[in-house]
């Protein structure tokens, strides 16, 4: 960015642990979520959320992830379904079949949204738009930035 090299590295670490919003933003899809950073959970702005996370950066203030690193599931969780890690709620508005994977946007809450990717082959039930779905993130596959960093983050998925 402005000819500046942020950071080096093979395509898998760029990929997987970018060092700015710009950055994740233009090398692939991301949701980000702006909001703080309290022990090992990312609570979302407004607190309607939180997310565990690998505490790396002190002062996050947004957190990114990718939407292949999501998992998941159809239906609500009953008192017999095991928890899921971070696990997360929310009605599936739109499913776009693309060939090797299907595309999914999972409202949150009222004004989030969460894109979801996930494999054709690693679908083994049928998860359908207007139905309730469970989304779980590993702590591992998300990333966060600082503070000042997220003042520059890109408008585009953001949730």
């Amino acid at each position: 960015r402005g000819g500046e090299t942020k950071r080096g590295g093979g395509r898998a670490v760029l990929y997987g642990r970018p060092a700015t919003p710009f950055v994740a933003d233009f090398i692939g899809k991301t949701n980000f979520f702006k909001g703080e950073l309290r022990g090992d959970q990312f609570v979302f702005e407004g607190e309607s959320a939180s997310l565990k996370v690998q505490p790396r950066i002190p002062k996050a203030g947004l957190l990114g992830i990718r939407p292949e690193k999501i998992k998941i599931l159809p239906g609500e969780r009953t008192p017999t379904d095991s928890a899921l890690e971070n696990e997360m709620a929310g009605v599936v508005e739109l499913v776009s079949y693309l060939g090797p994977s299907t595309e999914f946007r999972v409202r949150i809450a009222s004004d989030r949204y969460v894109l979801v990717q996930q494999g054709n082959r690693e679908a083994t039930q049928e998860i359908e738009a207007g139905k309730p779905g469970r989304l779980s993130v590993p702590s591992e596959n998300c990333f966060l930035f600082e503070a000042e960093e997220s003042r520059d983050q890109p408008s585009r998925h953001q949730t």
